[in-house]
This record gives structure tokens, sequence and C-alpha cells, in this order.
């Protein structure tokens, strides 16, 4: 019996390292591909806090953006330390300790499940929680520098110690769960539900044991640590983001007073907190295949059976649960995205431990059925709520960082349509299916598949889709390296003044947080046209401009543009002649008086070749010869000019040219008589437009060079 018992804990062993090799590979097979960050503005917030611990000043953009709390950061300015000044490096670090925490919490999900389901073989235990870790937030998340796997990891620790907390009674733990708690509120101040739903099962527990020496010792860690939040908080209000509008306090609990009023004093306020509630009912029941339902199945079971063991715990679970998805519909209250009414990421570093206790349920067959199927119901009426919501919005946005369990379904740019009824639908398949295999059929392998497997084989396809936006996101992002590495230089590495110009009044670019993420040592001023005006020294540092934030125009000929790549515009004052001359022995400046030049770094192709910066020589074929540069216009008059060369092969005379934003702003057939041919096309805008082309199309047998295209403002 010893020599079998043994051989089980051996292959316990096995099971868990083989479960966190794959889940290492899961959620690693492409950390070559994350080097920087792209959920703006939250990954940066939390490096900016960083970057502050290690003597970096970034305020000057912090200040434009909503507040971040600080407990991730404590940890990521170690890694920045380490890094050196190596984002990418810095970056990749981060991940790896994301991968760690994930597989951290299947290994405390391990330990949680074997003590809670004793009669349960602990390979089933340790298999179920290796299922659920592949719930698509879970694993995905993993790939985001910010505050999700570490909420994730931190809650099933104050689970694990509320539970040896319950068992036990011992000091240790009273002090570990306060202190994970109350860290966990340092990471993020949804953490309150966690504090308080601790709090109300501590004081339970120990008033039922009348032992007040424990609920005094638990109320005075998380006093004490309350302390300490409140003065790293002070700090970082006053000297990084500087608080001072309600916009900067979106992530903060007073900017959510005015909603809570609104809620307790109207109906207005009360329908819409219900419905928002609604919606993210609906993602946890419907993301999770109903496995949350079969958890509260499982307990309205054990209750009935007045199966009082470790009831505390799920008591706590329940009230994590209730909290998060309160807090989740108060800061999403009035969202304008289709995420935002079902906004899953404020709950779901909750739902591993219910995951998990509602598969073990299930398995154990301790299930009301009752219970079940009265979910079931609630999750069809909250779907009909959720359609008829979005039906009536219209709204498009889908940002799937904050819904990944549906991101397979709704798609962003599209209206919802009836996407959450297809939803339900293929939940409500999944869930009964895995019940009554549970249920009814008794063979072991048909119950693994279909209760194990077949959530896994669904999660993992929502992965795999939202992976590939995550890392697409992050690659294009990385490529605004080579425009920090354009301000480096111009800057000498901090001894020139930076300066990031905006004309809206909202912080409108988050691509600068990028550029001032890659040169952590440069502190990136932000500036307003006014400040450019009345110069106040801007005129002895270098200019950055987002194309769609600010006219650049606006700025010619008294300063002259260096650089104009992705986007991104680098500037400096024609009476800055060191900078200038600096630009003269690299290459031309790409503005002369009123005029933009475009080089290829702007200007894109479908049927040329780019020769060089300037130049572009067709291959043939029917297509855009050139497209671009998606620039924003003040209202006004302007002509766009250009040399086109016919080269011997041409056989095809006739190229097309248009003006585009939305629709066509102007066109014009252009006939190439002559071997070199001088065009030039005027356009007038009655407003100020955004994403503004101009389109060269070439036809079959077109062989021409185009050369030195630009636009001119005409006064």
């Amino acid at each position: 019996m010893t020599k079998d018992f043994g051989k089980r804990i051996q292959i316990n062993i096995v099971l868990k390292l083989f479960g966190c090799i794959l889940l290492v590979v899961v959620a690693g097979y492409r950390l070559s591909q994350l080097t920087t960050i792209h959920v703006l503005f939250d990954e940066f917030g939390y490096s900016a806090t960083a970057a502050y611990y290690n003597g970096y000043d970034w305020s000057s953009l912090a200040n434009q953006s909503p507040y971040y709390s600080y407990g991730l950061s404590l940890i990521l300015s170690i890694i920045m330390r380490v890094s050196q000044g190596n984002m990418a490096l810095y970056y990749q670090l981060g991940i790896i300790l994301n991968i760690a925490l994930l597989m951290g919490s299947f290994l405390i999900s391990c330990n949680i499940g074997k003590r809670l389901f004793k009669d349960i073989p602990e390979y089933i235990v340790i298999t179920a929680s290796f299922c659920i870790s592949f719930y698509s937030n879970t694993i995905v998340q993993t790939n985001i520098l910010w505050t999700e796997t570490l909420l994730y990891f931190l809650f099933w620790g104050s689970s694990w110690f509320l539970l040896r907390m319950i068992e036990t009674s011992k000091k240790s733990y009273v002090i570990a769960l306060a202190t994970c708690v109350m860290y966990m509120y340092m990471v993020h101040q949804r953490a309150l539900a966690i504090i308080i739903a601790a709090c109300i099962v501590v004081v339970f527990h120990f008033i039922i044991r009348k032992d007040k020496k424990q609920i005094l010792l638990f109320s005075v860690v998380i006093l004490g640590l309350l302390v300490v939040a409140y003065l790293l908080k002070s700090d970082l209000k006053a000297n990084l983001w500087n608080l001072s509008s309600q916009s900067k306090d979106a992530n903060d609990y007073s900017g959510q007073i005015s909603k809570v009023r609104d809620i307790l004093t109207s109906w207005t306020g009360m329908k819409a907190f219900i419905l928002s509630l609604t919606g993210k009912v609906y993602y946890i029941l419907v993301a999770g295949f109903m496995i949350v339902g079969m958890f509260f199945a499982g307990f309205a079971q054990l209750l009935k059976k007045k199966e009082c063991k470790n009831i505390l715990f799920y008591v706590y679970v329940i009230l994590c649960l209730l909290g998060a998805l309160g807090i989740s519909s108060i800061f999403m209250l009035n969202g304008n995205r289709q995420d935002t009414l079902i906004y899953g990421r404020y709950t779901e570093y909750v739902i591993g431990p219910i995951l998990l206790v509602g598969i073990l349920f299930l398995w154990e067959r301790k299930i009301s059925k009752k219970t079940f199927y009265i979910m079931n119901i609630g999750a069809v009426v909250t779907a009909i709520l959720v359609y008829i919501k979005l039906k009536n919005t219209g709204f498009t946005v889908y940002n799937i960082v904050c819904a990944f369990g549906l991101s397979s379904i709704f798609k962003n740019g599209q209206p919802a349509g009836w996407a959450p009824i297809v939803a339900v639908a293929i939940a409500l398949v999944i869930g009964l299916l895995m019940y009554h295999a549970a249920m009814h059929l008794n063979g072991f392998m048909i119950r693994i598949a279909a209760m194990l497997i077949l959530p896994m084989i669904f999660w993992n396809y929502t992965n795999a889709m939202a992976m590939d936006t995550v890392v697409g996101a992050n690659v294009n992002n990385a490529g605004y390296g080579s425009v920090a590495q354009s301000v480096k230089a111009y800057a000498e590495n901090g001894a020139v003044p930076v300066y990031y110009l905006t004309e809206e009044e909202s912080f409108e670019s988050r691509y600068i947080e990028i550029i001032q993420y890659l040169l952590p040592e440069i502190s990136i001023d932000y500036v307003q046209r006014e400040d450019i005006e009345k110069n106040k020294g801007i005129d002895q540092g270098i200019v950055v401009v987002d194309e769609n934030c600010f006219d650049v125009f606006d700025l010619l000929p008294q300063y002259k543009v260096l650089e104009y790549d992705k986007g991104m515009i680098i500037l400096a004052h024609t009476n800055n002649k060191k900078l200038l001359e600096k630009n003269v022995a690299d290459g031309e400046f790409l503005s002369e008086d009123k005029s933009l030049i475009l080089t290829d770094k702007q200007m894109h192709t479908k049927v040329a070749e780019s020769v060089d910066a300037y130049i572009w020589r067709s291959t043939g074929e029917q297509g855009y010869l050139l497209y671009g540069p998606y620039i924003s216009l003040s209202a006004g008059k302007y002509v766009v000019n250009m040399t086109i060369d016919t080269l011997e092969e041409n056989t095809n005379n006739l190229v097309k040219f248009d003006v585009y934003a939305d629709g066509i702003l102007a066109e014009q057939d252009i006939y190439l008589e002559d071997e070199k041919n001088e065009v030039s096309v005027s356009f007038t805008l009655s407003e100020d437009t955004n994403q503004i082309e101009f389109r060269l199309y070439g036809y079959k047998g077109c062989y021409i060079k185009i050369n030195n295209i630009y636009v001119r403002q005409m006064n």
C-alpha cells in the first residue's frame, strides 16, 4: 500500500510538472515578438510609476493620462533597474514574470482543490486546475504587462491563506491573508471588494471561535498597510500624476463618486447600473461556458444538505465575485463601447477558484439540478437584454483586451448584431454537454473529454485569435522604435529638450507614450499651442507632433521638418542652427517654406518599388502606385506637386490622382505627354480633416518614375 501511495505521489508530481511546462509553452511561445507596450494608457501608466521609482521623469506625459496604481510598479521598478534601459528586455522579463505567476496560480489551485475535495483523486484535481488555466482571459493576459495576471495570482493566494486560516486559525495565516488582500488593493483599487469580503469572513470565523485577538491582529495589519498605501499613493499623485482633474481620476474611486450618487438618487442611474450589471453577469456566465452556474448549483446543494465544512471559503469567493461585479458595473456605467457593457477584465481576476470548484462539484455530481437550470435561464435573459442594449446603441468598438472571452464572436468595428445570442447559445450547449456527461455517464474518458477537454478546446480557439491580435499590436508599436531613435539622436541623449505638441484639449496621441517608454532617460515635455506661440525657450529643443493631432503647416516655415515617420513628425526651429546643421549633414529637410515633402516612410504602394526615399518606380501592373500619408490638415487651400517621368517601356500614358478622406475630395486624370511631367493638383478643405490620403493610380503597361511628391499650403 505504501508503494502504491508513493507511486501516486510521483504521478501527481509529474502531472504538475508537465502542466507547468505546457503553460510556459502556451503562454510564452511568442515571447520574442513582445518588446513594447501596446495597451495604452494602461501599460504606460504602470511603467511610468516604475520609471519614477528609478529616477526617470515621465511626469509631463503621465499628467495627461488617467491615474494608475503602484503595486505592480513596485515589482516592475526592480525589473527596470535590472534591464538598465533596455526596454525590450524589460518588457520580456515582465512577461516572464507573468508566466511564472500563471504557473504559481496553477500549483496553488491544485492544492486548494485537493483540500476542498478530498474524495476526488488528486490527478483529477490537477487536470481540472490545468484546464481552467486555459480560460481565455487567464492565458492571454500573461502577454500584456499590466495588473491582470498578478491580481489573478494574488487572489489564488488570498484564497489559499483564507482556507488555511479556516483550517488552523493560525496567526501566520491571518497576517498573510491581510497582507495579501492589502497588496491586491495596492495593485488595483478594484480589489477593495476583496478586502471587504476578507474582513467579513475573518470577523465571522473568529466570532464563532470566540477569538477576538485574531480579529484585532487582522485589523491592525490592514490599517497599517492602509497607511502605507495612503503615503505611497499621495506621493505618486503629487509628483507623478498631478491629479487635479476629474478625467485623471478615472481609475480612482474619487472619479466614481458622481456615478454612485446618480445610482442612489435617480431611477435613470439605477436603471443604468442594473443594465451594466446585467452585461457583466452575462459575460461571466457565457465566457465560462456556464461553469459559474455549476459553482452556484453546487453551493446550493451544499446548503441543502447542510454540509458546512469550508462553507466560509465558498462565502468568501462569492462575496469577492459579487463585489467585483458591482465595482465593474460602476466603473463602466456609461461606456461607449460594446465591451464596456459586458466588461470582463474587472471581474475575471476572481474567476479561477469559481471555475475550479464548479468543475469539481460537477465531477462529484453534487449539483442542484434546479439551480443549474435557473442559471441557464438567467444567462438567456441577460443575453436578450445585452442584445437589445447593443442594438439600440449601435456601438461598433470592441476592445478585446477588456473582454477576451467573447472576442472570437464579437468583432471590433462591427455592430454586435446577433453576437450576444450566438455566444450564449454556444455556452449553453457546451455547459449542458458537460452537465449531462457528468451526471449521466460513467465512462471515465468520456467524462474527462466532456468536462475538461471540451471547454479547453473552445478556450484555446479564442486564445489563438486573441494572441494574434495582442502580438500584432505589440509588433506594430515596436515599429515606433525608429522614431524613438531619431528623437534620441536629435536630443543628444537628453542634452536637447524634447517637446510633444498637440492642439487638442485632451491628450490625443497615445503613440508619444511609446516613444517616452522607449527612451526612459529622456523626459518628453507636453506643450500646447500657446506655449509655442509664446516660445518659452521651446525653439532650443525639438518638437514632436502626431500628424493626427496637429496641423504641421501651422509650424511651417518657422520650423523645419527633420523626420517624418510612422505619422510622427520631428521639427526644429529655424533659429536652432545646431540642430539644422546636424540634419543637413544627415540628409535633406522634409519641409521647405510652407511645403511638406513626403517620402517612402509616409507613402505606401501596391504596384511600385521605392528607389530611394523620394523616388518610386512602377512595376507596370494595374493598381495604386502611391497612397498615404493619412495626415490631418486644417481647412484651407492646398496643392500637391510631383514630377513623373515616363520610362522607355511605358505603353500607357494615363494615371489617376485623387485626394481621399472618407470620400474623394478632389480627383484628376493625368496624361503623361512628355518624358518629364510636372504635375500639380489643387484641392480645398472646407473644414479640418483627418486621415487624408493622396492616391496615384496606374493602369497596366504604365511604366513610370515618380519623383519628389510634396504638399503645399497656399496662402
